[in-house]
């Protein structure tokens, strides 16, 4: 009787071990697959994509949190040149409605 509950916790452990390797072993290759994916956005980056991956590569190497701020030179350039030629405006309007039209359908 003990041999067979010994055998049964055996059992259970070695159940537990295997589990908790696969799941480990699960999230390697993930981590591997992701990094072979090359970052690839689509259009105009409206989210701002690219600067939030950016911030995101350069906080990992430096070992800390990412600071997610719209404030960079490049928006600053951005709201320079659009108030600087007001038809812009206009135009990005209806690119980014266009855009946001298509997508709805394609979903």
């Amino acid at each position: 009787m003990v041999n067979r509950k010994r055998f049964a916790n055996l059992l259970g452990y070695t159940w537990l071990l295997m589990l908790a390797a696969t799941v480990v072993t699960s999230a390697l290759i993930a981590d591997r697959r992701a990094r072979q994916i090359e970052e690839y956005p689509c259009c105009c980056d409206p989210f701002g994509y690219l600067q939030m991956a950016k911030d995101i590569r350069e906080a990992r190497q430096n070992g800390k949190q990412p600071n997610f701020t719209i404030e960079t030179d490049q928006t600053r350039l951005l709201i320079q040149l659009m108030q600087s030629h007001p038809w812009l405006i206009t135009i990005f309007r209806k690119r980014t409605r266009l855009e946001f039209s298509i997508r709805r359908e394609l979903d």
